[in-house]
């Protein structure tokens, strides 16, 4: 009996080692099957013993029956211990194993969500049509990186075959610790080339930075947008207004603007004129330059402001007058006033020769015959003398190329006989009022000379009973620098209103003086609402502080800055970003902003989704190691 007890007590051992090992190695399923089999060999072994017991007490019964009994109920007291000890663990083990099992579908079902949110946010990235990336800052290594970003090859990452990773070159286009090292937020790069077979693009790189609690920078974020056609606009734009500045500047006559009755601007033939510089003719009236009264005894001062504001109501204004150099020599001008509009204002154009000379030379010949004193009160370009009827008498003009016909073919003929009915009209309604007023009149017309298209600027004069004096003026290439500023100026226009961006322009004092389609749409109004109106009345009260201290912090070295910040469009909340430039004129002077901005809403809240999704993941992961180290602690204290 005492070996088959020992040999039984083996096998147990043996179970119980067995169930020890399977689940050391996870096998908790095994392992249970196995402590189950010790537990109910126990059980047996038990059993069979107390049998046998009974058996030898019946055949000792009378040699050791107090001695056995005694022995039995204490191996019974013994087993009774044993048995309830054993029910423990098995409790205990089972309960261990419920909560492994409890814990392992938590982190599957943590994994599915995980997984989830993780192919969700690869779809939101991939659908991105500009490039995007995401840097590991420790070894540069490409953690996400979108199809956009492999299509557009920007040549800034590049592939490691022998670790099968993608990893950012460290300095392309620009260097990484910047970043890193220096811990700032964020990176723009602007105008980076790329050269390729799809021919040469320019992209503007925005890199921002991920940091732990310790304000190191763990994670990179880059994404790239293609600004070749902003660029070729800005270039085509920069060519117009050089085209521009070069009739302006090479126009033999002075030219000026003026604005509210002050020179804003002006060639250099206006500077050699009254001779001074830049400095002492902007910002000055005309008056600056003018005598107290005209020839005629008029006063400056009204005769001047009635020609400007003739003007700004739409007209032109064709005119001599008296002024004075800086040196005080007095000086007779041939002025012509024209509107010219520019950004939706109303400025005046005037375009001024020097007549001194001339009206020197016509005083000297007053005295003779009024014929000649007439011809050259308008001198020089081509004269034609006409009767009431319109009839060609004498032509005086040293280039036939102006005349619609030789003058021989036109003396003789009337108007209506050499030149289109239109222009014709034009004429004989000057013409008649000529003889009925007795005054200069002025008018513009224009031809078609074989094969060119020619402007002219005529005076007529009355000489005679039946004649009048017409003196015509060819003033085409100025025309044709007019057309093509203004061609240029709706180029402009177009190109900017084409744009999906949202650009405006402000004043000095934050009034908006041009907006574009884009902006119009963005804000729910029309041009002629929001011209004249700060754009800071849609933001945020919590950003306008920021926003006014990056523009204070703007100058000519450093004119832009990109900043983020709320609107509020239609009572909501949109997150924009904004290129700002301060611009400055010629002397430097602080004239305005522009601003070119888009909407980054869905971006934000992309991005607060993301911060929101690790958050969680952390907590959940601190919370799980927690449980696991608990619940391995408790096995220890059990053990």
């Amino acid at each position: 009996i005492t070996s088959e007890i020992q040999i039984s007590s083996l096998q147990m051992e043996i179970y119980r080692i067995e169930a020890d090992l399977l689940a050391q190695r996870g096998k908790y399923k095994k392992a249970f099957q196995i402590k189950n089999k010790y537990y109910a060999m126990k059980d047996s072994l038990f059993n069979e013993n107390s049998q046998k017991i009974v058996e030898l007490q019946t055949q000792y019964a009378v040699e050791q029956k107090e001695k056995e009994i005694e022995l039995l109920e204490r191996k019974e007291e013994i087993n009774r211990l044993k048995i309830s000890s054993h029910k423990r663990e098995r409790f205990f083990f089972l309960a261990i194993i419920a909560l492994i099992l409890m814990i392992g579908g938590v982190l599957y079902h943590q994994f599915k969500v995980n997984k989830q949110n993780s192919d969700f946010l690869d779809k939101v990235i991939n659908s991105l049509p500009h490039p995007f990336v995401v840097i590991n800052a420790e070894n540069y290594q490409i953690e996400l990186m979108n199809k956009s970003a492999q299509s557009e090859n920007l040549n800034i990452v590049e592939y490691d075959e022998k670790k099968g990773r993608y990893f950012r070159k460290k300095n392309a286009p620009y260097d990484l610790d910047e970043i890193i090292k220096n811990k700032k937020d964020e990176m723009v790069f602007s105008e980076f080339e790329v050269n390729d077979t799809r021919g040469s693009r320019y992209y503007e790189i925005h890199a921002y930075a991920i940091k732990d609690n310790s304000n190191n920078v763990k994670k990179i974020i880059e994404y790239a947008f293609n600004i070749t056609e902003r660029k070729k606009a800005a270039e085509k734009i920069k060519r117009s207004e050089t085209k521009f500045r070069s009739l302006f500047e090479g126009a033999s006559d002075a030219i000026a603007i003026l604005k509210a009755h002050k020179f804003v601007q002006c060639n250099k033939q206006a500077l050699k004129l009254y001779g001074v510089s830049e400095n002492e003719l902007i910002g000055r009236s005309p008056l600056d330059f003018s005598p107290e009264y005209q020839r005629d005894g008029t006063p400056s001062a009204d005769l001047i402001k009635e020609k400007i504001d003739s003007v700004l109501q739409g007209n032109n204004s064709f005119f001599v007058w008296r002024q004075i150099k800086k040196n005080g020599e007095i000086f007779d001008a041939e002025i012509s006033l024209s509107p010219l509009k520019l950004d939706d204002e109303i400025y005046v154009q005037a375009i001024i020769r020097d007549i001194t000379k001339r009206l020197q030379t016509q005083r000297a010949l007053e005295e003779s015959e009024a014929k000649n004193s007439a011809i050259l009160q308008a001198i020089p370009d081509i004269m034609f003398v006409f009767d009431s009827k319109g009839e060609y008498k004498e032509i005086h003009t040293t280039n036939e190329d102006d005349l619609i016909r030789p003058a021989q073919k036109l003396l003789g003929n009337t108007i209506r006989d050499m030149i289109p009915k239109k222009e014709a009209e034009i004429f004989y309604y000057y013409i008649e009022k000529a003889f009925e007023t007795g005054e200069i009149q002025r008018f513009e017309y224009d031809l078609k000379i074989g094969e060119q298209r020619k402007y002219f600027e005529a005076r007529l004069i009355v000489m005679e009973e039946d004649r009048v004096l017409c003196i015509v003026r060819n003033y085409s290439k100025q025309k044709e620098a007019e057309l093509a500023l203004k061609k240029s100026e709706e180029n402009f226009r177009m190109v900017v209103e084409d744009q999906t961006e949202l650009i405006c322009r402000l004043n000095k004092e934050g009034n908006m003086t041009f907006v574009n389609q884009s902006l119009c749409r963005y804000l729910g109004a029309i041009q002629e609402e929001l011209l004249g109106t700060k754009l800071n009345r849609y933001l945020m009260e919590e950003d306008l502080k920021m926003v006014k201290e990056n523009l204070a912090e703007l100058t000519f070295e450093k004119p832009i800055v990109v900043q983020e910040h709320r609107m509020i469009i239609d009572d909501e909340v949109r997150w924009t970003e904004w290129t700002d430039r301060k611009l400055f004129d010629e002397n430097r002077e602080f004239i305005g902003y522009q601003a070119v901005g888009r909407d980054i809403t869905e971006r934000k809240k992309a991005e607060e989704k993301l911060k929101q999704t690790n958050r969680e993941l952390k907590a959940l992961q601190a919370d799980l190691q927690r449980r696991v180290d608990e619940a391995i602690k408790e096995i220890r204290e059990k053990e």
